[in-house]
């Protein structure tokens, strides 16, 4: 009986020291183990695909399935030799004055099942001359491409490429907050 007064006593010291101590005995670790596998995507819900033959790039911008409708404008450069000589063409490509965009004028929107796609772009280098200037013996055309979420009006259309605001970000976040 002795013995157990004294454990029960011991028992009632330490339960008393542990709660007047306060917080910082009160930290403890835990372990936790899962498996499988999540996709994590970083950065835009588009892509450029280009294609280069005979001084020409063809560009076409997609969209993932699910994604959500975008605007697409392009600006390429060639650097200050080349850039007055770049000419562009393709259907629904524009190029609004004093603008160094071009700017497809339908919105790509993709289904649940197929991505969105632009119709082809063509950047081609207009008067190619005879021999590149010396030390230039690489020719290279950078695309910059930007896409900006389609408005849909009151009437369930969407607005015109040339109404939306470019400032705006597409939102690249997983449905369902996973």
């Amino acid at each position: 009986m002795k013995k157990k007064v004294m454990a029960l006593g011991c028992a009632a010291a330490v339960l008393i020291a542990s709660v007047s101590i306060g917080g910082a005995w009160s930290y403890f670790t835990t372990y936790a183990e899962t498996s499988g596998e999540r996709t994590i995507s970083l950065g835009d819900v588009t892509e450029i695909h280009e294609d280069i033959s005979d001084w020409t790039k063809k560009v076409r911008v997609t969209s993932e399935p699910k994604s959500q409708p975008v605007y697409v404008r392009v600006q390429a450069f060639a650097g200050s030799a080349y850039q007055d000589l770049l000419q562009y063409s393709g259907a629904d490509w524009v190029k609004p004055a004093g603008d160094d965009y071009y700017y497809y004028t339908q919105p790509v929107i993709a289904t649940e099942e197929e991505e969105g796609e632009t119709s082809q772009l063509e950047i081609s280098l207009k008067n190619i001359p005879d021999s590149l200037p010396p030390g230039d013996n690489d020719f290279n055309v950078v695309i910059v491409y930007e896409t900006t979420p389609v408005i849909f009006g009151a009437d369930g259309n969407p607005i015109g490429y040339d109404r939306v605001d470019w400032s705006q970000k597409v939102n690249t976040e997983a449905e369902g907050g996973e």
